[in-house]
């Protein structure tokens, strides 16, 4: 991302592609990263899907052939960015993974075990089982093109590849909003934007018009962001590897 922002900055907009990564975390911690120097920027990821490691099957399909194929954007502002970061799958990998460690069920209609079954267990999922994509069709479509821009395009691996090792893969858009409107004017059409929006009557069953990262920004700015709740499943786990490291944890 740091290439990709020094790269904007001479010529207005750039791509980067890059491969032989692991798990990155958050994929919008990359392009807030951006947005918070003045760039727009798009993110996509694309996992393992070539070593049989696949989550998330295709529209119509009943196996898993490819990670949850996670898309982020940011967007420079004064106060915070705009930003959208989330998975094309129906949930992500991390939502089942904390369900089968507290008991819970996933989503209906998010995933089915490995026979193509729908399902709710977690469990089933994780051990065989598949995500659908998210919106149908759509979210599909939408996963199998972030497939090809973060896959063998950029020389990450890909099921096209059959044993390369070359690792999952990112593909970075950064883009210099001054080179198209005066600054001070961009920030102003932001800010009627939000507020066309805001000032949407709610529907039956909400408060308000939420514009995308208001909830997140909201939880990070209440007294509780300053405590983590972590499930009793989990500690235990946590527990026992820092026993086995020799580290003692104390829990409050």
């Amino acid at each position: 991302m740091r290439v990709a922002i020094e790269k904007a900055g001479v010529v207005g907009t750039s791509s980067v592609g890059v491969y032989n990564l692991s798990h990155i975390g958050r994929v919008g911690e990359y392009t807030e990263w951006a947005a918070n120097q003045g760039f727009i920027a798009i993110a996509v990821f694309a996992g393992n899907a070539e070593k049989g490691k696949g989550v998330v099957a295709p529209f119509g399909g009943s196996k898993g052939l490819w990670g949850t194929n996670p898309i982020a954007l940011a967007i420079p502002r004064p106060d915070a960015p705009f930003s959208l970061d989330f998975a094309t799958s129906a949930i992500a990998l991390g939502k089942a993974s904390h369900a089968l460690k507290t008991g819970e069920q996933v989503p209906e209609f998010t995933a089915f075990d490995r026979d193509g079954f729908p399902t709710r267990e977690p469990k089933q999922v994780l051990e065989g089982g598949a995500f659908l994509p998210f919106g149908g069709h759509k979210g599909y479509g939408l996963s199998f093109a972030i497939e090809i821009f973060a896959g063998f395009w950029i020389g990450a691996a890909s099921p096209v590849a059959p044993g390369d090792d070359s690792g999952p893969g990112m593909f970075i858009i950064t883009i210099d909003p001054d080179r198209f409107q005066a600054p001070e004017h961009f920030q102003d059409s932001l800010d009627v934007l939000y507020e066309y929006v805001r000032s949407c009557p709610p529907s039956e069953g909400f408060d308000e018009v939420l514009i995308p990262g208001d909830p997140e920004r909201r939880r990070l700015t209440s007294p509780e962001s300053m405590r983590i709740s972590v499930p009793d499943e989990v500690q235990v786990d946590m527990n026992q590897i820092a026993d086995d490291l020799g580290i003692t944890l104390v829990w409050s």
